[in-house]
């Protein structure tokens, strides 16, 4: 996918940070052959998987409450159904998947989920928006 974009193969979501940069993020481990064959030999991967928090958000309000903290334009013809950003909710760094118009997944530093979570939780109420 070209910067700023993700695209998904067979479960796995590949996003594009920069030219030589990306994130797979899937429910299972690719295998080295898949990486070949997307990457080429030169590849490397690391194992992020238990370094990561993940939460896929969804709602009315949704992007008025992330503006609240997090300073991209989230704007749907800005950063529509596919895209992908690096960047902070505070002193947070997240990355922001739009899966479609209605769920964004977001994705943090494990170490720094609970506050991640907090803020959120504090953020949506204003929205009146609750956790399911």
């Amino acid at each position: 996918p070209a910067t700023g974009h993700f695209k998904t193969l067979d479960g796995l979501r590949i996003a594009c940070l920069t030219k030589h940069h990306y994130l797979l993020h899937g429910e299972s481990e690719p295998d080295a052959k898949e990486i070949e064959a997307l990457f080429g030999s030169e590849a490397d991967l690391i194992d992020q998987s238990g370094a990561r928090a993940c939460l896929i958000v969804s709602g009315p309000a949704l992007r008025d409450c992330l503006r609240r903290g997090i300073p991209i334009d989230l704007d749907p013809d800005i950063l529509p159904s596919g895209s992908f950003a690096a960047t902070y909710a505070g002193h947070i760094p997240v990355h922001v998947s739009v899966i479609d118009e209605a769920r964004i997944e977001l994705t943090c530093p494990l170490s720094m989920a609970g506050s991640f979570w907090h803020w959120l939780h504090e953020t949506a109420q204003a929205f009146g928006i609750a956790r399911r």
